[in-house]
């Protein structure tokens, strides 16, 4: 998912942190103060597959959000 990289250069931009090289887990961390649980065996599960199970989906999900929650809060910082 490319979308953590762009929020990771605008966070970067904004804040002059290296943001552009962390992953989502670390970006949200960082910068939200909010730890996220990535399973390893969710994360090198059969993503390709045409129906996602439970997890999967729930992973995707949590990924979207905290996208979004980082995301807000770089408006933000833009605003303020």
């Amino acid at each position: 998912m490319r979308s953590w990289l762009i929020l990771g250069t605008l966070a970067s931009e904004e804040d002059g942190w290296e943001y552009n090289h962390m992953g989502l887990k670390k970006m949200a961390l960082a910068i939200l103060d909010m730890p996220m649980m990535k399973p390893l065996q969710v994360t090198l599960s059969k993503w390709d597959s045409r129906n996602l199970n439970f997890e999967q989906v729930e992973y995707a999900a949590i990924d979207a959000f905290v996208s979004f929650r980082i995301a807000l809060a770089l408006c933000s910082w833009i605003v303020n």
